[in-house]
């Protein structure tokens, strides 16, 4: 049986993690970058990625086949989705393993903790104290909110969802001023637990948003003080923190999907941000596409790259915080790290905000003056400020479009000055330059949106038919029977009730439960309580079917079971008899099994019974005895249903119940099938627009276009359309019948032409006629808005202009690259988009793709500065053709320039866990860096492998003590500088960076504070008391020796350290920093150490430091002191020092260059050069000279060197170079390449000089010898 089991229900697995890169590749003669969601880290304060429970997992399935392996494999289910094919699952990694291979399985996904978007108020409270508190009733006046007031908007009718912690019902600003609850519908997700706020951000979201403003007499209003609220409770208070998880937000979207809000407040994230294609964010995007504005925190990790989801999920408004100057530090900042998308888009006041007060944030924030406020600060309160405008807009203009309102928001945004786009998207939100924005720009225009069906009656497919075979048998294994008829498997117990059925490889029942309720009594009493007297087993066998029976009996109740199994047929027959006791009713009840996956159930009209689906398989249940609700009262709703069972209750009499379970792959199947089973048949049909009309020109007609699916026979029908509204012409209503015939099981097309508009906001409503016996639900009307009349056309960039500095690449050097992505937002649907670089900043970058998305454009762009390019300024634009004409361009001017000096930030090396790539923090030092001529590039891009390199930057080391050792050897030995920026690691590890600093002259010490300040100050630990274990009293510094021979007195130490600690962090100590320059013989500084607690952490806090320099005896002392301010003069510290210790190009001194024009083979072009470098000895430069020969050939030769830095070369044409014009360029280069080029020109000319030099000389050699010889002779002659 085992074995049979097996052969029919396991099928292999195919399961891949895939998340798409966030760059679609490059053109192939540019250097490749490695995705960046690689370098993401996995934990940073904030947000917590922290997993609720390590083995949940988000399966989404291509079918829901791969449904029934999950099961077969042990694996437990959660929660199945109603509007996609996705399960959350628990599961080990084993068992998740063993189902790898699925063929259905499309991706898995793991169940991230989900915090808040309210920041650490503890652990910023010192910076925090720098900006003043904001009341609501002045945050409102910073984004023009108070104007539409005055306009007569507040929001009314507007409803808005708060998913958060829950609300606080008793809470007077949560009231309208007649006392009635702003509360209109209340859910809690949170196991054991009501929709109250036991922790208050949702009540402070609620009041920032809607608040009335009651507790403080009208001062503190909320944005849309008369708008409705949605309280949606999926958040557990834990202390000051709260927590939800995927899962539960999940079924939280999926009830508002249904409820439909006009605008959710998601004041909450999940870190690292999901990709695009993760189920919570197309969820997301379905919300957006059916009309519901979404409004996300942007999150509160102050860093580039760490924008949460779904703030960074298209379409949805990505709200920032800001202060009233600028943006808050804390406030996440952008691209998204998957599309380099920029968010947030927007941002709103957000630091030191009144809000409505309750539980236990009230308790620990309360703000004095007025009873029931609190102070909050984070990109939560922005959140619900953006919320509160959205619903203002809506109370104006309720048919705008949720694109609309975001295109609105984006082009009436107000930027802060000197603020990079990353941070601030388009600027702070202004409500009424945004409503007037929505009434500039109009156009004659007819919007359509498509709608999509995953759930419900509409998704079904009637006339789906897979072919389906399966043996015909019968076998007894101890007290169950298996029988196969042709079509299914089906097992059946001993008294009679099927366990399992498949249907296929499917199985599509789980069990069946009979229960019977005797006369007079209230308590049931179940199949399970019964004894089978007479035990099931086939007895009756003939060509058609196959039947037995079981008698079953409790305490004097006794019922027959009589089960008929039709052979090559698809249903099965119960019979079910009295045979003795009063029973009163009986419940048959169908448990589908949950491999069906996202199955639905509806009661079907005509045919009192219900029918059960998912993609795959059809159910249906049906008696020849009409269910007893149905004889009581005529009331339909004659089943129970839940995702775990549906029931038919039926009155028991002397005469036997007969029920039917259909089952096919085809609808039309089982619903033709039970006219002939039980004499009823399927009276039922509904409405399916196929898409929705939002606007159309006033004074035209349109096409609208209906589905009306027929579940049941064919029929005469009738459709009601009825047009209601309020036009320039006063109250609007047209109404008007439709005679139709509705063929059966079928689905029927019809088109219904709307009158002409006058210009107007609009309800149209369709009907269809319900027959008597019909079930009457939603499914038989559909309502949609319609506005008449022009319409806003808005389009906006993001950014709005490119200058290779924004942040956080930059693109400024030759071999500098940088990806960006750049969004048009666009108020109506765009397509036929085309982009391209003109002007020349061509030579830089490129589109290399376009994505096109319903309302917005996503261009994605790459710079590259080749080596060889020269410097100057490229300027151009990025010029985007809609439909062939051009409609936006933004401006390009890009600068480069030559390098002062290129540092390599090594942050593959650094210690703390989850922050391995400090690209993240140091975007500000890179992008200062780069403005003063300093090339920063930081290793774990793999961006590029620069040949020069003249500073080195270790942060917090922490891997092997040889790789750091060599690394510093190789570099130190070629004369480089290095900073080392020491963090806690150095004090937590015995060897490595310790033992390292130590053979450097470098020790370090752990001593007494007072050593080290001169501060009094005594700690108060009041709510700090977790902190009394720590030691105090000690401070962390280096000491350092400079006689170790290691030094060799050719390297001076500049040294800083910082008294930072929980003591000057808690209590923003003033206590003084020390700083060291220890000189050499030649002055040189080659390490910088830098010293901290918290490392670099500081910036993060927004720390400044200025330096007062002083000489006490005989020494240079820089007294370095923290200031609490924006500044980032601890940038300004570390960029001068890279500046001053960097390694500089070696100079020309001086070049003597022997003789111009040099004959082939006989003379030698020499140049005599006299180099210096400040870093390098003079022995150890490298002096060259590349000779370009008139054909285009070259050749190099190295120098010699004589003394004093001074160097020979030298060059001699053969007879075989060409004659002409040669170039000489004469490069000197230290050991970390970097160099200097002189540019000289000489001349190769044929060797006629020399050779009439050497005929002459040859000529007179001659004469010579013939004058000797002839002497000679005559010599003889006369002697």
């Amino acid at each position: 049986m085992k074995k049979l089991f097996v052969s029919i229900i396991v099928i292999l697995i195919l399961l891949q993690v895939y998340r798409s890169p966030p760059f679609h590749g490059s053109p192939p003669t540019i250097p490749s970058i490695i995705p960046l969601t690689n370098h993401i880290p996995e934990c940073i304060s904030g947000i917590s990625t922290r997993r609720s429970n390590p083995n949940v997992f988000i399966i989404e399935l291509t079918d829901i086949a791969g449904l029934q392996d999950l099961f077969s494999y042990g694996i437990k289910v959660r929660y199945i989705s109603r509007t996609m094919p996705v399960v959350f699952v628990e599961a080990s990694e084993d068992e998740l393993d063993s189902i790898i291979r699925n063929r259905y399985v499309k991706s898995v996904w793991t169940d991230s903790l989900v915090e808040l978007a309210d920041i650490d108020i503890l652990g910023c409270r010192f910076v925090l104290s720098s900006y003043k508190v904001m009341p609501l009733n002045e945050t409102i006046e910073m984004m023009n909110a108070n104007i539409l007031w005055d306009m007569g908007y507040t929001g009314k009718g507007i409803r808005i969802a708060i998913v958060d912690t829950g609300v606080d019902t008793s809470h007077p600003d949560l009231c309208f001023a007649n006392g009635t609850s702003k509360i209109v519908e209340s859910i809690s997700f949170i196991e054991g637990e009501n929709a109250e706020d036991r922790h208050g951000h949702g009540t402070a979201m609620a009041g920032i948003a809607a608040g009335s403003g009651l507790a403080s007499n009208g001062r503190f209003k909320g944005v849309a003080p008369d708008a409705l609220i949605i309280n949606v409770k999926a958040f557990k208070a834990e202390g000051l923190e709260a927590y939800s998880t995927i899962e539960i937000l999940f079924k939280a979207l999926e009830y508002l999907d249904s409820v439909k809000p006009n605008v959710i407040c998601a004041a909450w994230g999940v870190y690292p941000p999901l990709s695009e294609d993760h189920p919570f964010n197309k969820l997301v995007k379905r919300l957006i596409d059916q009309g519901v504005v979404f409004v996300a925190a942007a999150g509160n990790l102050g860093y580039h790259w760490t924008v949460v989801s779904p703030s960074s999920t298209p379409s949805v408004i990505s709200v920032g915080a800001a202060t009233r100057n600028g943006v808050a530090f804390f406030s996440s900042k952008g691209p998204d790290p998957y599309s380099l998308r920029y968010a947030p888009l927007v941002v709103a006041p957000g630091v030191r905000i009144i809000a409505p007060g309750s539980g236990v944030l009230y308790d620990r924030f309360k703000y004095d003056g007025y009873e029931g406020y609190m102070e909050i600060s984070g990109t939560s309160p922005a959140t619900a400020h953006v919320v509160g405008v959205v619903a203002l807009l809506l109370s104006a203009k309720p048919w705008l479009t949720s694109q609309a309102l975001l295109a609105g928001l984006i082009a009436s945004a107000k930027p802060f000055k000197n603020i990079d786009y990353t941070e601030q998207g388009a600027g702070l939100v202004d409500a009424y330059r945004c409503f007037r924005m929505l009434e500039e720009n109009l156009q004659s225009l007819e919007i359509r949106i498509p709608i999509e069906y995953n759930s419900g009656l509409r998704s079904i497919t009637l006339d789906r038919r897979e072919v389906v075979s399966a043996s015909r048998y019968h076998k007894v294994y101890g007290n169950y029977t298996m029988i196969g008829n042709g079509l299914f498997h089906l097992i059946v117990s001993e008294k009679a009730i099927p366990t399992w059925l498949f249907y296929g490889k499917i199985q599509a029942l789980d069990r069946i439960s009979i229960s019977i309720l005797p006369i007079g009594s209230t308590r049931w009493i179940t199949q399970e309580s019964m004894t089978a007297t007479v035990g099931f087993k086939l007895t009756n066998f003939t060509d058609r079917w196959w039947s037995g029976y079981s008698n079953l009996e409790y305490e004097g109740f006794k019922i027959r079971i009589e089960v008929t199994i039709p052979l090559d047929q698809p249903y099965i027959e119960f019979k079910l008899s009295k045979i003795s006791g009063d029973i009163d009713l009986l419940n048959f009840t169908l448990a589908p099994s949950a491999m069906l996956g996202f199955f639905e159930a509806a009661y079907l009209g005509g045919l009192e019974g219900f029918i059960i689906w998912s993609r795959s398989i059809i159910l249906g249940l049906a008696s020849i005895d009409r269910p007893y609700s149905y004889l009581l009262s005529g009331y339909r709703d004659a089943y129970m249903a839940n995702p775990e069972n549906v029931t038919l209750t039926l009155k028991v009499s002397e005469n036997p119940i007969k029920i039917y379970i259909a089952i096919s792959s085809s609808y039309r199947e089982v619903s033709s099938l039970f006219p002939s089973l039980i004499g009823r048949s399927v009276e039922e049909a509904f409405l399916k627009p196929m898409e929705v009309i939002r606007v159309l020109p006033p004074g035209s007609s349109s096409i609208f276009r209906l589905l009306v699916r027929n579940l049941g026979v064919g029929r005469d029908a009738k459709i009601s359309m009825r047009i209601t509204g309020f036009s320039t012409d006063g109250i609007y209503d047209y109404s008007m019948d439709y005679s139709l015939h509705l063929d059966g099981y079928t689905d029927n097309y019809y088109e219904f032409r709307l009158p002409k508009l006058p210009e107007g906001f609009y309800k149209i409503s369709f009907e269809l006629e319900n027959l008597p016996s019909e079930v009457h639900r939603s499914y038989d009307k559909f309502v949609s808005d319609l506005y008449v009349g022009l319409y806003p056309r808005i389009l906006s960039a993001l950014p709005p202009l490119i200058d290779g500095i924004e942040k956080p690449f930059i693109l400024m050097y030759p071999g500098d690259i940088d990806y960006l992505n750049v969004t048009l937002i666009s108020s109506i649907p765009i397509s036929r988009v085309k982009a391209s670089i003109e002007g020349d900043a061509a030579s830089i970058f490129r589109v290399y793709s376009i994505k096109n998305i319903g309302f917005q454009v996503y261009a994605s762009v790459y710079g590259y500065v080749p080596d060889d390019q020269k410097p100057a300024v490229y300027n151009g634009s990025l010029v985007f053709e809609i439909d062939g004409s051009i409609t936006i361009s933004i401006p390009i001017s890009v600068t480069v320039r030559e390098p002062i000096a290129v540092v390599l930030w090594h942050d593959r090396l650094d210690f703390i866990p989850g922050r391995n790539d400090l690209y993240l923090w140091y975007t500000d030092l890179w992008r200062d860096s780069a403005l003063r001529g300093i090339r920063l590039i930081p290793a774990s891009l793999h961006m590029v492998q620069p040949r020069r390199i003249d500073f080195l930057i270790l942060p917090d080391p922490y891997y092997s003590y040889q790789d750091v050792r060599s690394m510093l050897d190789y570099f130190l030995d070629r004369d480089g500088s290095v900073a080392i920026l020491a963090g806690p690691a150095i004090f937590a590890l015995r060897y490595g960076y310790r033992t390292i600093l130590r053979e450097y002259g470098l020790e370090a010490v752990e001593e007494p504070y007072f050593r080290w300040s001169n501060s009094s100050i005594k700690l108060d630990l009041y709510e700090f008391e977790d902190l009394a274990s720590l030691n105090l009293t000690v401070a962390y510094g280096i000491s350092f020796n400079t006689s170790t021979p290691l030094l060799r007195g050719l390297l001076q130490v500049m040294f800083k350290s910082m008294e930072v600690g929980p003591y000057g962090f808690l209590n923003v100590s003033s206590s003084f920093y020390l700083s060291f320059i220890y000189r050499s013989l030649d002055g040189r500084v080659k390490i910088f150490v830098h010293s901290s607690v918290y490392s670099f952490d500081d910036l993060w806090c927004r720390l400044s430091y200025s330096v007062k320099w002083a000489v006490e005896e005989g020494k240079l002392i820089g007294y370095i002191e923290p200031t609490e301010n924006a500044m980032a003069e601890n940038i300004d510290l570390l960029t001068s020092i890279v500046s001053k210790m960097s390694n500089k190009p070696p100079r020309i001194l001086s070049l003597n260059v022997l003789d111009s024009r040099v004959e082939q083979m006989f003379e030698s072009y020499t140049v005599i050069v006299v180099a210096r470098d400040n870093e390098t000895s003079r022995d150890r430069l490298n002096v060259t000279l590349k000779v370009t020969k008139p054909n285009g050939s070259t050749l190099c030769i190295g120098g010699l060197y004589v003394a004093d830095g001074s160097f020979i070369l030298s060059y001699t044409p053969g007879m075989n170079d060409p004659v002409g014009i040669y170039q000489a360029v004469i490069r000197v280069e230290d050991r970390l390449h970097a160099y200097v080029e002189r540019i000289l020109r000489f001349e190769v000319i044929p060797p006629v000089r020399s050779m009439v030099i050497i005929i002459l000389l040859v000529g007179l050699s001659f004469i010579a010898i013939g004058y000797m010889l002839g002497r000679r002779a005559r010599l003889k002659i006369h002697g």
